[in-house]
C-alpha cells in the first residue's frame, strides 16, 4: 500500500501537479467540475468528479469531524489542541449527564476498532454530537485507507484512459455553440488541474490518516484511565448543574488552560478571521453568480451535496 501511494505521488509531481495547492491540509478536495458542453470531455470529468468526491468524503471524515469535536468542547481554552483532552471533556460530560455515573453509559475502550463505545443517549445534544463526530472520525480511520487506495487506482486508470482522448477533435465535433467551443479547452484544462491536485492530496491524506490511526492506538491506555476516573469530574459537574461540554471545559478542566483574557483574545481573533473568510466566500459566490448570468447557464454541472450533508 505504501509503495503504491508513493508511486501515485511520483507520477503526480512528474506531470506538474500543484504542490502548493496540495499543501493546504485544511482545504477540501475540489471535485466540482466545470461543464465544457462537450459530451466526451464532460463524461470523463464526471467520472473524475465521482472519484474525487469519494476522496473528499474520507478527508472530511478526518479533518471536519475533529474540528467539530474541538468546537463542541470549546477547545479555545486549550493552549495546544490535543484530541485526548477533547475526549476527556466528552467522557466527563457523559458522566455528568448520567448523574455522575459513567457506568450508566456502559463505556468500552478497546484495542481495535471501534476503539471507543458508550451510550450517549439522553445526554445534552452537544454531547451526543461529539459522540457522532467521534464515531465518524473512527470510521474514517478504519475504512479510509482502503477507500483511498481504491480511489487512487481508479483515478490513475482514468488518467491513463484520458491520454487517448482527442480533446481538439472532441471539441470540433461537439454540437454546441461557437462560444462554448472556444471556452471548452480552458475549462477542461482547469478540470484536469483538479484531478492532478487530487492525486497530490491523496498521498497527503493517507499520511495524515496513518498517523491518526497510530496516535489513537497510543491513546487507548490513557482513555481507560480517563473512563476509570470519569466520575470524579462528572459528579462534580453534575452537582454544579454543568452538563454542557463547554461548561465542563471552563469550570472543571484540570489541565493547562488559557486565562479568561487570553481566551477572549483567541475568540476575537477567530471571529475576525471568520469574517474575512466569509467575505471572500461571499465575493466568490457573487462572481460565480455574475458569471452564470453572463453566460446564461450554470457552468457547474457535476455537483452534489457536501459529504457531511449526506
Amino acid at each position: 500500500n505504501a509503495e503504491y501511494m508513493g508511486k501515485i505521488y511520483s507520477n503526480t509531481m512528474g506531470c506538474g501537479g500543484g504542490k502548493e495547492e496540495g499543501a493546504k491540509k485544511k482545504d477540501g478536495i475540489d471535485y466540482e467540475m466545470s461543464t465544457t458542453h462537450v459530451p466526451d470531455l464532460d463524461d470523463f470529468c464526471g467520472k473524475a468528479s465521482t472519484i474525487l468526491e469519494a476522496m473528499e468524503h474520507v478527508r472530511a471524515g478526518l479533518g471536519d469531524t475533529v474540528e467539530g469535536i474541538y468546537e463542541l468542547v470549546d477547545a479555545d481554552w486549550l493552549p495546544e489542541l490535543k484530541l485526548l483532552e477533547a475526549i476527556k471533556i466528552f467522557i466527563w460530560s457523559v458522566s455528568a449527564n448520567k448523574e455522575g455515573k459513567i457506568s450508566n453509559a456502559r463505556p468500552q475502550i478497546l484495542s481495535e476498532a471501534p476503539y471507543i463505545t458508550l451510550d450517549a443517549s439522553e445526554c445534552r445534544v452537544q454531547v451526543y454530537e461529539i459522540n457522532q463526530n467521534l464515531t465518524e472520525y473512527i470510521k474514517a480511520l478504519v475504512e479510509g485507507p482502503g477507500k483511498l487506495i481504491e480511489a487512487g487506482k481508479a483515478l490513475e486508470e482514468l488518467v491513463e484512459q484520458g491520454k487517448t482522448l482527442n480533446v481538439k477533435e472532441s471539441i470540433q465535433n461537439a454540437n454546441c455553440s461557437p462560444m462554448d467551443k472556444l471556452k471548452a479547452a480552458g475549462k477542461y484544462a482547469g478540470n484536469m488541474n483538479k484531478v492532478k491536485n487530487g492525486l497530490t492530496r491523496l498521498k497527503e491524506v493517507m499520511e495524515i490518516l496513518n498517523k491518526a490511526v497510530a496516535d489513537l492506538k497510543e491513546l487507548i491506555p490513557q482513555l481507560k484511565e480517563v473512563v476509570k476516573d470519569a466520575d470524579k469530574i462528572g459528579k462534580e459537574a453534575f452537582d454544579a448543574g454543568h452538563l454542557l461540554p463547554q461548561e465542563i471545559m471552563e469550570f472543571h478542566y484540570t489541565g493547562p488552560k488559557r486565562t479568561k483574557e487570553e481566551y477572549k483574545k483567541v475568540k476575537k481573533e477567530k471571529e475576525e478571521k471568520d469574517k474575512k473568510k466569509n467575505k471572500k466566500k461571499d465575493k466568490k459566490k457573487k462572481d460565480k453568480k455574475d458569471k452564470k448570468g453572463k453566460e446564461g447557464k450554470d457552468c457547474l454541472l457535476y455537483t452534489s451535496p457536501s459529504p457531511r450533508d449526506s
